[in-house]
């Protein structure tokens, strides 16, 4: 499935390993067979380490929240401006 990438600001395919918050569908989806999205929403975990989109089977990135090198993740921050994101 192909989603528009913010960080890297372009249409990708949806990788193997989903970093939550990092992808906006492109078109209406089903989430882990229960949550619909529609075009432009951002793709985050509901709670599971599945990522089923339409059916497709992919991971979602998880972090240990208890680790002691949490300071250490490089924060998101997108290229370019996605406020005015028409998908």
């Amino acid at each position: 499935m192909k989603v528009f990438d913010r960080y890297a600001g372009t249409e990708v395919g949806l990788p193997k390993i989903v970093t939550p918050g990092r992808y906006r569908v492109l078109r209406a989806a089903t989430l882990n067979t229960g949550i619909s999205l529609t075009q432009g929403d951002v793709l985050v975990s509901d709670g599971q380490e599945q990522c089923e989109l339409d059916g497709s089977q992919r991971t979602f990135q998880q972090f240990d929240a208890s680790s002691k090198d949490d300071a250490n993740w490089k924060l998101l921050a997108p290229r370019r401006s996605v406020w005015n994101l028409t998908v």
